[in-house]
């Protein structure tokens, strides 16, 4: 045939295939050549994984682990194409520019390949954070934001929470409108044995076998006050003395200082200073005064008679 008339053919890719039946745990396979990074490898029809071999000298494939008796390993080596030296700058030009004017939306689904999108190919307003889920998000760039949508099981402690106050031990979280996260620590609920004296508030300092009574307008209306006693020893708080004044009258009710008053008994009285149609009964001391304060639960108003005798109660 003689000289070729018309354009000069570019050549194309092409490729070569090998085939080996395996021996029980062969790992290296001679192939009649290829290029490193341009070939695939199929175990039994199944195209191997790039970890799964060996194929950096040009002419071996090895194995990361051995085949089996009877194995069939195909080999499928690359060459690249040429691009005509025939064709124009302008023809380069033409299809550079192809390549760079893809328009919008025309690389389609099917046209993209499996796992081809990693996270680093997303455009995100914001840097991701581990357990985030990617939410839409209008007017961020790429209409994407990362965000935390969940909540795992036990993730969320005090320290997570929005709260007005500092927790203190024992106080349950209540709702407080107007407050910082609308949550509050509150004292809520008293536990067994959990109010003792220092948590009563009251008007005085404790005393000892005093007894804690009401008493409206005291701090709390609560006050320490000394327990009422059955004490039979002459003269003590809380007993009863029949004794008599020596001046003036007694009014029920008033109270008297013990340094005048005296222990003293009855006995009937016909004198001339009897009051008249009267039978007198004339008190007499018998004892010493007595200590702290009375007060007299009976009266005497005759004044004629020197020692007025009543009954007493010894009130401090």
């Amino acid at each position: 045939m003689s000289g070729y008339i018309g354009t000069q053919p570019v050549p194309q890719a092409t490729q070569t295939r090998d085939a080996f039946t395996a021996t029980a745990n062969q790992l290296s396979f001679p192939t009649g050549g290829y290029t490193p990074g341009f070939l695939d490898v199929f175990l039994n029809g199944v195209k191997l994984a790039a970890a799964d071999y060996t194929a950096t000298n040009g002419s071996d494939v090895i194995l990361a682990t051995g085949a089996a008796l009877n194995d069939i390993l195909e080999v499928v080596a690359y060459t690249t194409f040429q691009i005509s030296s025939n064709a124009t700058a302008a023809q380069g030009a033409k299809a550079d520019s192809a390549l760079q004017s893809i328009a919008d939306g025309s690389i389609t689904q099917p046209k993209l390949a499996a796992e081809a999108v990693s996270e680093a190919k997303l455009q995100v307003s914001n840097a991701p954070t581990n357990g985030y889920a990617l939410t839409a998000q209008s007017g961020n760039t790429g209409g994407m934001t990362w965000a935390e949508t969940g909540t795992a099981d036990d993730s969320v402690n005090e320290a997570k929470l929005q709260v007005s106050n500092a927790p203190v031990d024992g106080y349950a979280l209540t709702a407080q409108s107007g407050n910082t996260g609308g949550l509050t620590w509150a004292e809520t609920g008293t536990a067994d044995d959990s109010v003792n004296e220092a948590k009563l508030q009251v008007s005085n300092a404790p005393t000892n076998g005093y007894m804690l009574t009401a008493q409206s307008g005291n701090a709390g209306g609560l006050t320490w006050a000394a327990a009422p006693t059955s004490s039979t020893t002459l003269g003590a708080v809380g007993t009863y003395l029949l004794a008599s004044n020596g001046t003036g009258t007694i009014s029920a009710g008033s109270t008297y200082s013990g340094s005048g008053l005296r222990p003293s008994g009855f006995s009937t009285n016909n004198a001339s200073t009897a009051v008249a149609g009267y039978s007198v009964i004339q008190g007499g001391t018998i004892g010493s005064t007595q200590a702290g304060t009375w007060r007299a639960m009976g009266a005497f108003s005759f004044s004629v008679y020197t020692y007025k005798c009543t009954l007493f109660v010894r009130i401090s």
